[in-house]
């Protein structure tokens, strides 16, 4: 009687070998099945990449023609009289007619770059216009300027350099209540050393005008909010100075 034929025992590399082939048949399936959904899924990442990358493009394009436009505005703006820096002038002749054109086409050309353009750039536009009008002595303008400039410059360090010049017009102006809640703005929206810093500024404009009140809460608030700052004897340099000074009438 013949015997019948052994079959050949199945070993572990046959196993991986047919498990290995089903995987590849299962991934097969699922790619043949599911392949449009696929493609629309990479379509939508690629248009979202893209989208993406040109917004990003169109926002960095748009800050650099803002710089630009203040370059342009800078290379054009005249200098100030070198004596002036040492009192020796004034900064600028005014009785010159073309001097004082090309001034005022320089703040409004500032202007037009800041309400053009975007980015940090834009706050720097408004400092630049308010600083040239106030070279012409125009200084509603400039604080009109320097208020631009502080509204938008709404987060940040960009808002101290506007609201600084802004708080010093209104207060030469007699302004004193309107410098005051600027220097509060700063205060509570800034963080850090610009936070102290706006917080000084707010006592020693307090200290100038005699409210010694007033002078002594912004301290204890200043201690409260940055008790381990190094300026803490600058804050009682100017509260011992409040506390000197005769009370404001």
């Amino acid at each position: 009687m013949a015997k019948e034929p052994r079959e050949a025992p199945v070993t572990p590399s046959d196993q991986q070998a047919d498990l290995l082939f089903r995987a590849q048949m299962k991934v097969a399936d699922l790619v043949l099945g599911y392949w449009k959904q696929g493609l629309l899924v990479l379509a939508a990442l690629l248009t979202t990449s893209l989208v993406v990358g040109l917004v990003s493009n169109h926002v960095r394009d748009a800050r650099r023609a803002t710089s630009a436009a203040v370059a342009r505005v800078d290379a054009e703006l005249p200098p100030i009289d070198p004596l002036s820096l040492y009192g020796l002038a004034k900064t600028d002749d005014l009785s010159d007619t073309a001097r004082v054109a090309a001034l005022e086409k320089a703040a409004r050309d500032y202007e037009a770059a800041a309400r053009d353009g975007s980015g940090p750039a834009v706050v720097e536009a408004w400092v630049r216009a308010g600083e040239t009008w106030q070279r012409l002595g125009r200084t509603d303008e400039a604080v009109a300027a320097f208020q631009a400039g502080f509204d938008e410059g709404k987060k940040g360090i960009y808002r101290y350099t506007p609201g600084n010049r802004l708080a010093v017009l209104l207060a030469d102006a007699g302004r004193r209540e309107e410098a005051e809640a600027v220097y509060r703005r700063m205060a509570t929206g800034l963080q850090g050393y610009l936070a102290e810093q706006a917080l000084i500024d707010l006592m020693t404009l307090q200290a100038s005008s005699g409210q010694g009140d007033a002078v002594r809460k912004s301290a204890a608030e200043f201690r409260a909010r940055f008790s381990k700052s190094p300026r803490l004897d600058e804050v009682a340099a100017v509260e011992a100075s409040a506390a000197a000074a005769p009370a404001a009438p």
